[in-house]
């Protein structure tokens, strides 16, 4: 569980790995993006791509504090939540 900048590293670390073993890492890391609906996407393509992004929303959350998610509660995409969490704990250098 992420608490804070004291244990932000390691759980970055691991909170990859199980994002990439449930194979969804590549919609936090803004790799699969999210298909623009067209005549060669189909709806399934769309759906399959949302529902990647809300397990790996899932994962994230629930390995977070209540404060951190209270925090990050409103970030719509499991990108922009995992975004929030790198801005919180890593500084510029």
């Amino acid at each position: 569980i992420l608490t804070g900048p004291n244990n932000y590293e390691i759980w970055k670390v691991r909170i990859s790995a199980k994002l990439h073993v449930e194979k969804v890492f590549g919609v936090v890391s803004g790799t699969d993006i999210k298909p623009a609906p067209s005549t060669l996407i189909t709806s399934s393509d769309i759906r399959e791509w949302q529902e990647h992004d809300e397990k790996a929303h899932g994962i994230i959350q629930i390995r977070i504090s209540d404060s951190l998610l209270m925090k990050t509660r409103n970030e719509p995409s499991s990108k922009e939540l995992f975004d929030a969490l790198v801005k919180f704990h890593e500084t510029p250098n």
